[in-house]
Formats: structure tokens, sequence, C-alpha cells
């Protein structure tokens, strides 16, 4: 359980951090916005999205920063899934109602 409490509390101050840089956006350097990036594609979960999302204090530059870098838009591989969740799904479909 310390390991998850201890993982739980790096994580919340990681995306804290994250959330002073977003405050700051769009006057911020290469170098933070690089870091944006890879915390967006490689560090944060759902929920941490989520939770920066409905931050009420940095919700606007956090609005401009998804316009302004599509941060918020499916990744190619999540995008593959959808489609091939929606075909399988479709394929279900079509055999159930061919058998009844």
């Amino acid at each position: 359980m310390t390991t998850s409490k201890t993982n739980t509390s790096e994580r919340k101050l990681r995306r804290r951090a994250i959330e002073r840089i977003i405050a700051l956006y769009p006057d911020i350097g290469q170098e933070q916005l690089h870091r944006l990036f890879d915390y967006f594609r490689l560090e944060a979960s759902a929920g941490d999205v989520a939770r920066i999302a409905t931050n009420p204090r940095i919700r606007p530059q956090y609005r401009q920063l998804c316009r302004d870098h599509r941060i918020d838009r499916l990744r190619s591989v999540d995008r593959l899934f959808g489609v091939i969740a929606a075909v399988l799904a479709a394929v279900s479909l079509v055999s159930l109602t061919a058998g009844s």
C-alpha cells in the first residue's frame, strides 16, 4: 500500500507541476511546451487529463493549448482500436440479426 500511495502522491505532484506550466500558457518556452507534450503523450492517465481539463483556474489556457496543439485529440492507436471495435460490433450485430 505504501508504494501505491507514493505513486499517487508523485502523480499528483507531477500533475500540479504541469498545471503550473499550463497556467502560464501561451507565455511559455519551447522546453516547457515539450514537457507538456511528453506529459500528455507518455504519463497522463485519463483521470489526470480529466482533472486538468476541469480545473477552473487553468481551463482557458488548457483549452487554448488543446486547440493550438491538438493535445486532446485521439492518438492514432486509439483511433485504430476504435475502428476495430466498431467493425466487430457491426459484424456481431449483423450475425445476430441474420440468425433470428
